[in-house]
This record gives C-alpha cells, sequence and structure tokens, in this order.
C-alpha cells in the first residue's frame, strides 16, 4: 500500500503585511485546495528557525510536562488524558504578550462551522511507538469571549442550508472539554450545535 503524500506548501517570506499581494493569493489557494482535499497539509515556513526548534523541544517542552500535576493544573489549559496514561496537554491559551508572560508566572510562580460544512477537520491520531517520549507543538488561534461564530450569508443558500446553529466559542469550548457527551459523540461541534433534518428545513 503506497504511503500517502500530502501536500507540502512553503510560505516561507509571506507576513501578514503580503495579505492580497499575488504571492499571498497563490499560496492562499494551495491552502485551500490542501484542506478541500486532504484536510491538513506540511508547511515549509522560514519563522520558525533551527534555533528555536531546539529551544521549544529541547528544553521547554521537557520542562513544562515534567512539573508536577498540581502545578500544571493552574494552568485552564491543562488536559491530563486517563485513558491514556502516557499523554499529557498544557496549553498557553492566551498568546498576547501579556499572556506570554503570566503563563510562566502561573507555571513557575517563584519567579469547522465557519465554512458551513466546506471544509473538515481531519481527525488527529497519535500513533506511539518505541520508549521514547514524544513532544509536539500545536500554534493556534481562538476568538474572544463572546464572539459568536456563524457561516457567512455567501455560503448558505437552498443547496447549502446552514448545517450549524450560531455559537459562542468559549461556550463550544468549555463543551468541548467537560461534557461527558462530548466524549461521545462522533462530530461534537454537530452533537453541541448542529440542526436536525427538520429543522434545516425550516431554516432553509
Amino acid at each position: 500500500m503506497a504511503q500517502l503524500q500530502l501536500p507540502r506548501i512553503d510560505l516561507s517570506g509571506l507576513r501578514e503585511k503580503h495579505t492580497g499581494t499575488p504571492e499571498w493569493e497563490a499560496a492562499r489557494a494551495q491552502v485551500l485546495q490542501a484542506l478541500r482535499s486532504y484536510g491538513c497539509f506540511e508547511v515549509i515556513y522560514d519563522g520558525f528557525t533551527q534555533q528555536l526548534r531546539e529551544a521549544v523541544f529541547g528544553a521547554a517542552a521537557r520542562e513544562v510536562i515534567s512539573l508536577p500535576a498540581e502545578t500544571k493544573s493552574r494552568s485552564p489549559g491543562y488536559s491530563s488524558f486517563g485513558a491514556f496514561k502516557a499523554l499529557d496537554s498544557v496549553a498557553m491559551l492566551d498568546a498576547t504578550p501579556e499572556g506570554i508572560q503570566s503563563f510562566p508566572n502561573l507555571m513557575w510562580p517563584q519567579g469547522n462551522a465557519w465554512t458551513n460544512g466546506r471544509l473538515q477537520s481531519v481527525h488527529h491520531r497519535v500513533v506511539l511507538s518505541g520508549d521514547e517520549t514524544r513532544y509536539s507543538t500545536i500554534f493556534g488561534a481562538s476568538p474572544k469571549e463572546g464572539y459568536v461564530v456563524q457561516a457567512p450569508e455567501e455560503l448558505v443558500d437552498q443547496h447549502h442550508p446552514a448545517l450549524f446553529k450560531p455559537f459562542e466559542y468559549a461556550d463550544y469550548f468549555r463543551y468541548f472539554l467537560a461534557s461527558k457527551a462530548a466524549l461521545k459523540a462522533e462530530d461534537v461541534l454537530k452533537a453541541y450545535c448542529g440542526f436536525q433534518g427538520d429543522q434545516m428545513e425550516e431554516e432553509a
């Protein structure tokens, strides 16, 4: 069986100031096509240097994960997966300059709805092998408290009825982390705010 080859997209040199340029639009088209076809892709990016990589995975990640559970639980982004004793997660939920400063102070006190189903999130699966500890870092962005997520009007019509009710992201995230129903759901977002068939017809 042939091994799946994910698309590789080179975003080197692109910054926010390049928004709207031909280079930006070309990269945007590649990203959209990759998400539609695979749900994910591999990025080549010059903003993440080898020195930064070594600093994150060589020291920082190991130091944070090795902290006692009592210390890590001070972070609202801490998760310990009881069913998988080998998995432990600590998230820095606020990546502003103030948040970046408060995270170490906290740890070391001594010192798919928006696209109306057009794009699908892939299931994240980690395969563990061997006895070497694996570290991974996720970079992401979340809406502010009170932000309502809903599909833009241009993505909803008689051929593409609304699939999800508008919802506040923070409420959904709390449901995702704490609800027993979320753990059992095959599609958490659909379980939380998805329209049923009859509701979709009424809305359309």
